[in-house]
């Protein structure tokens, strides 16, 4: 009933179990998944962590399609920081505070002893002493009230809605960003909020339309605006007058947001039971790229993990891949379907066998870093952090990845994208604590760190995305 009122105060008709799930942290550190929970509330079925774990990347997507939408002129760069304006957990607590969203919070399960309507207490009688030792409020950190935010919105999604499965999602979304960067309150207003820009209905050249028919030959898709397909194929170093259409990177930010969704609904409908910790292991996107998969794939006699052996790709091919899904959005006036019908056909053949994966995502270089300091060494002050390093102009982009722990840096490594930066990084920092005992860790980094049943949660540094 608690639960019902809440969705109801904040304008949003879900289901009833996806909302009371939704509400509900059982443990002092629900939202620590590389750590054992403290304090778990016994009696209180599923919480938070499935449904932030699917409402988070809906969040992204929509607010991506939103600043694309509403400022079709921004480059990458402003792209990333409005959106991580709207979707930081400093933005979502402010905004769930003002609403008042966490009175709804459930923390404790419910006690038929204890509860009784608001302005009414218990003076006396059978409960009285337990009455008066049950606290009547609770404290909630601030990324737990953001992390309730986005399993609001994953609950939304699953409860569906509206004429689009996305309505009521996309509305919440609006409600827990609190921005005029997003004001949709149903799918169809991001088709509606998008102009046309110039270059895209332009009238094609022999060279676009002959660009369309081979990706129609090859992937199956027809462009109505094949200018369209340029612009997800044109490099940032060819010059725009040259080009005359825009680089990949505005299509590739929104391209990255819509296949990182398609992915997290495949594995959390397909894999209902698994944690958020397998599940982000397992999130991942196709790198294909050159001669190098096309030899592992003749060599593979069949298997499907044959990419698992391959040399990082450039980071220009994945991120055309993510233009290209972008682009065949835009061009099918914002049909969803058209992403996941690439990702049943391109992506999707790779992964039915998921135990193939199993070793690879465990033993990813930053989740197994991450594990071994907080399982084996007991450690809570370490992070993973990256930073573009200065350069002249027209030089190679160049990220410097170090890993912390206790502010020293163990292991640094430079590469041309955060991702791999940070991969080489965590192996090198594997290396320099592999098979140390943890008493001499403690000794080696002056570690005090003692987790205990006590603690309110467990905080960490400024990790990053593992996978």
């Amino acid at each position: 009933m608690i639960v019902q009122e809440g969705f109801k105060f904040i304008g949003l008709d879900m289901r009833l179990d996806y909302a009371l799930e939704a509400f509900t942290k059982d443990s002092d550190n629900t939202e620590d998944h590389r750590t054992l929970q403290v304090h778990i509330q016994r009696g209180m079925g599923k919480n938070y962590e499935r449904l932030e774990f699917l409402g988070d990347s809906y969040l992204k997507m929509a607010t991506s399609i939103s600043l694309f939408c509403q400022n079709p002129d921004d480059d990458e760069y402003d792209y990333h920081v409005n959106r991580m304006c709207l979707i930081c957990n400093k933005n979502m607590f402010n905004v769930a505070t003002k609403i008042g969203l966490y009175e709804y919070i459930r923390s404790r399960g419910f006690s038929r002893h204890n509860w009784y309507p608001p302005g009414l207490q218990l003076l006396r009688g059978r409960d009285y002493i337990r009455h008066l030792v049950t606290e009547s409020s609770h404290n909630l950190g601030e990324k737990t009230i953001a992390d309730v935010c986005e399993a609001l919105i994953g609950a939304s999604l699953l409860s569906r809605g509206g004429e689009n499965r996305f309505d009521m999602a996309t509305k919440a979304v609006t409600v827990f960003v609190g921005s005029e960067s997003h004001t949709a309150t149903c799918w169809e207003d991001y088709r509606l909020s998008y102009k046309k820009p110039a270059y895209q209905i332009k009238d094609s050249d022999g060279f676009e339309k002959d660009l369309s028919q081979k990706i129609f030959e090859k992937l199956g898709y027809r462009f109505k605006y094949p200018r369209l397909l340029r612009s997800a194929f044109t490099h940032p170093s060819f010059p725009l007058a040259y080009a005359k259409v825009p680089c990949y990177q505005r299509l590739e930010f929104m391209g990255d947001a819509l296949l990182d969704m398609v992915c997290v609904e495949h594995l959390f409908e397909r894999f209902p039971d698994k944690d958020p910790q397998w599940l982000t292991e397992h999130k991942t996107n196709i790198t294909s790229y050159a001669e190098e998969i096309q030899t592992a794939e003749d060599e593979s006699e069949g298997a499907m993990d044959y990419w698992l052996s391959t040399k990082d790709s450039p980071k220009c091919l994945p991120d055309m891949i993510e233009a290209y899904i972008a682009a065949i959005f835009v061009d099918s006036d914002f049909d969803y379907s058209v992403v996941e019908d690439f990702f049943a056909i391109h992506i999707k053949p790779y992964f039915v066998d998921m135990s193939l994966y199993d070793t690879f995502a465990n033993r990813h270089p930053t989740t197994y870093f991450f594990n071994q300091m907080t399982e084996i060494y007991g450690c809570t002050n370490y992070c993973v952090k990256a930073g573009e390093l200065p350069g002249a102009d027209g030089d190679k982009l160049r990220i410097l990845a170090a890993v912390m722990i206790h502010g020293e840096s163990i292991a640094e490594d430079i590469g041309t994208s955060t991702r791999y930066a940070k991969v080489r990084a965590s192996e090198k920092a594997l290396e320099v604590i592999g098979g140390m005992l943890p008493t001499d860790f403690r000794l080696r980094f002056r570690c005090d760190c003692r987790p205990s049943s006590d603690d309110q949660g467990v905080k960490t540094g400024d990790i990053g995305t593992a996978i």
